[in-house]
């Protein structure tokens, strides 16, 4: 068996089966979501704003 199955791309095969064969077979991973960069960019305009006071 070439490939090695984390829990992690079992789950996307459950979510997402097209998602699964992309990675798997094509190699182009799943693009990222909105919400890591949303609190991120939250941050760094709060920081922004606090630090000039």
């Amino acid at each position: 068996m070439p490939y090695k199955f984390s829990p992690s791309s079992l789950s996307l095969l459950k979510e997402c089966p097209r998602c699964f064969w992309l990675r798997f077979r094509m190699g182009i991973k799943r693009p990222a979501g909105i919400f890591p960069s949303l609190p991120n960019g939250m941050d760094r305009i709060l920081k922004a704003h606090f630090d000039s006071f």
